[in-house]
């Protein structure tokens, strides 16, 4: 229960979960101190265009899940996960998220009049949330911090190092 805790609060999302986070927090501002995005962008159809842009740009508008989600470094060891984390995501499930709410799914306004702050963490191979998608959170909103994992896929926090540098950068941010 968010209201029985004492002290800061931060919502840190990745993914899908950082639109959710995104979400709550422009419907509850007053409850949050700060917000940690992840592998994110703020608009469907900005993101399609920016995703398939970036898919041409590095060959890859066929290319299979383990090539868009994971960078080089990643697929040796994490490609079973990949694997599996399709196998827990049924076709049902994709079309009730993606026709309910994704493909109209648009925070940018909101995301314009939140005033806590903000870092947006992305990977420099990230396909999927290229980190091109990432620079444009600050046209929206100045309070946006911008931090760029380099190496790292759409998952920046696969790979021990990366892990490690993940999660120096969000304490230090909440310890701000």
């Amino acid at each position: 229960y968010i209201n029985s805790f004492e002290g800061p609060r931060y919502i840190v999302g990745h993914s899908w979960g950082a639109t959710l986070g995104l979400e709550y927090m422009t419907r509850f501002e007053e409850k949050i101190s700060g917000l940690v995005l992840m592998s994110s962008g703020l608009s469907f159809n900005h993101w399609r265009i920016e995703f398939d842009l970036e898919k041409e740009r590095r060959g890859l508008t066929s290319a299979p899940p383990e090539m868009i989600f994971l960078a080089d470094d990643e697929r040796a060891d994490w490609s079973d996960f990949l694997d599996g984390m399709w196998d827990t995501f049924s076709e049902e499930t994709f079309h009730s998220l993606y026709d309910g709410y994704i493909s109209s799914h648009d925070l940018t306004d909101k995301f314009s009049k939140l005033k806590l702050p903000i870092l947006s963490i992305s990977g420099s191979e990230d396909v999927r949330f290229c980190p091109r998608i990432a620079k444009t959170l600050v046209n929206y909103n100045p309070k946006v911090e911008l931090f760029e994992v380099i190496g790292a896929g759409h998952f920046p926090f696969l790979l021990d190092s990366h892990r490690k540098i993940v999660i120096d950068k969000i304490l230090n941010y909440t310890e701000k």
